[in-house]
């Protein structure tokens, strides 16, 4: 049976007025008292009533949906900013469209701009460019935006990240420390990822400073694992080296490790290795893994409440907000 059940039932049965009930429910209770507060809960819940949120969005001229492009799916990371920044906005009544780039520019575009027509309130990118000018038809279409993990250049929206350069260079400095003469960076393609881009200048100016060698190991898709192994044997000589992997993303990492594993390449005897983007997994591999453990609930957390203040009261928040990551010191060094 259909529920017919309206907000002037609530404040008839709770005795207050609609105009109450109507305040709770879009969550201005600041001057509310608890009792009320209760009373009104307590209500819908007895009556069953439902909130009719296109009504609700036609009235505040809102959708109260919230777009969210990320640029891998499958990355563990894109799983935790989505987990902090969905547990406020449901907190907010709001609800996020989770959508993928896929690592393709089109693809990004395309997925944005269906965000748009669907009139959401807000975006939190991911960013594939580092060019603020590519997003410029965001910026034209007036839609409140938050961009998390990738810095862009000259941005006019707020940025929740990962200090990559200072965090970078804490690990490149305990590496250096642990007495490797070499540190051979593995990534995957740079392209114009600013994060990682951060990451392998501290490794960079570290290695310069302290006088060690250093090299990288750029992955492509289409690389075999073989192709991985002769990589490694030759950027370690032939293993003869004190030399340290430093894997700058995390799900890159477990490919590493099964490679090590495969022929047979003990660590940290053999060679070192260490990470950047950690999601505690690292400590189940044995030894664990020293890394660096970014905090990515809490940045899409920060992301979100920061894009519905722009949202609801029309507030410029700070360019740039770092989030704290850890280094986590482990076995494998």
């Amino acid at each position: 049976m259909k529920n017919n059940k309206t907000m002037r039932d609530v404040a008839e049965i709770a005795q207050v007025s609609k105009t109450t009930v109507s305040r709770y429910i879009n969550g201005h209770t600041e001057k509310m008292s608890d009792k009320t507060q209760r009373k009104i809960e307590k209500t819908i819940d007895k009556i069953g009533y439902r909130v009719n949120s296109h009504a609700q969005s036609l009235a505040q001229r809102r959708t109260f949906l919230i777009g969210m492009v990320v640029a891998d799916m499958t990355n563990m990371f894109s799983s935790l900013l989505f987990n902090g920044a969905d547990e406020i906005a449901n907190n907010q009544n709001y609800q996020i469209i989770l959508m993928t780039s896929s690592n393709s520019v089109d693809r990004e575009k395309q997925q944005i701009n269906k965000l748009l027509d669907m009139r959401v309130d807000g975006l939190i990118l991911q960013p594939i460019k580092k060019d603020a000018m590519h997003y410029n038809y965001i910026k034209s279409s007036g839609t409140p935006t938050v961009i998390v993990d990738r810095s862009i250049t000259s941005s006019t929206w707020p940025e929740i990240l990962t200090d990559n350069y200072k965090y970078s260079h804490i690990m490149t400095e305990y590496i250096y420390r642990k007495g490797y003469h070499k540190i051979v960076v593995v990534s995957e393609q740079i392209d114009n990822n600013n994060a990682r881009i951060s990451r392998i200048k501290a490794v960079q100016d570290v290695a310069r400073k302290q006088n060690i060698d250093f090299d990288i190991i750029e992955m492509h898709n289409n690389m075999t694992d073989s192709d991985v192994y002769n990589l490694l044997i030759e950027k370690t000589n032939l293993l003869q080296e004190k030399v340290a992997l430093y894997v700058i993303k995390g799900d890159l990492l477990l490919k590493i490790v099964k490679i090590l594993i495969a022929f047979d390449i003990s660590f940290p005897d053999k060679i070192g290795i260490a990470a950047f983007d950690d999601w505690i997994i690292s400590e189940l591999i044995n030894p664990p893994i020293t890394t660096i453990r970014q905090d990515a609930k809490k940045m899409g957390q920060v992301a979100v409440s920061n894009l519905i203040d722009m949202i609801e009261h029309d507030t410029n928040p700070p360019k740039k907000i770092s989030i704290s990551s850890e280094l986590i010191i482990q076995r494998s060094l």
